[in-house]
């Protein structure tokens, strides 16, 4: 089942940076945009495996003197407070 629960977004994507770190080529630039009062309500281990599929995923394609930029921000929702995530690079496609 789900375990959700709130907590603090950018202790959460420091943790996948920290997992993905080694499968990124060595000179890949990494942005990080989260504010440190976003929390989320999240079932972490999932949150934290679709993170890192997006990391990986990044880091397949950047290549050399790549870019990764990581960014979230408090968003207004009809059910009321959320979060947008987005996860970027300068890779082709």
């Amino acid at each position: 089942g789900y375990e959700r629960c709130r907590m603090p977004l950018r202790p959460l994507v420091d943790d996948a940076l920290q997992l993905t770190r080694n499968q990124m080529p060595p000179d890949t630039a990494i942005e990080v945009d989260v504010p440190d009062a976003l929390f989320i309500d999240v079932d972490r281990q999932r949150f934290q495996q679709v993170l890192i599929n997006l990391l990986q995923n990044a880091a397949g394609v950047v290549g050399n003197a790549g870019r990764i930029r990581i960014a979230a921000r408090r968003e207004s929702l009809a059910e009321g407070e959320g979060a947008s995530i987005a996860v970027e690079d300068n890779g082709p496609g």
